[in-house]
């Protein structure tokens, strides 16, 4: 690509990037944790598991 090329590759992207990313603006709104998967414990021993979810 040419320096031209390139100058103009740069300020497009530099206006792109200034617009900021949509999803911060509702990241708060949204619990993230209702789309996690529910088997997280995959591959783990069961005493892990349980010791781990054990409480004193």
């Amino acid at each position: 690509m040419s320096t031209v090329g390139n100058f103009f590759l740069n300020q497009e992207y530099a206006a792109i990037a200034a617009r900021g990313d949509p999803l911060n603006e509702i990241n708060g709104l949204i619990d993230w944790e209702l789309f996690r998967p529910p088997v997280i414990h995959w591959g783990y021993p069961k005493t892990l598991i349980h010791a781990s979810n054990h409480r004193t």
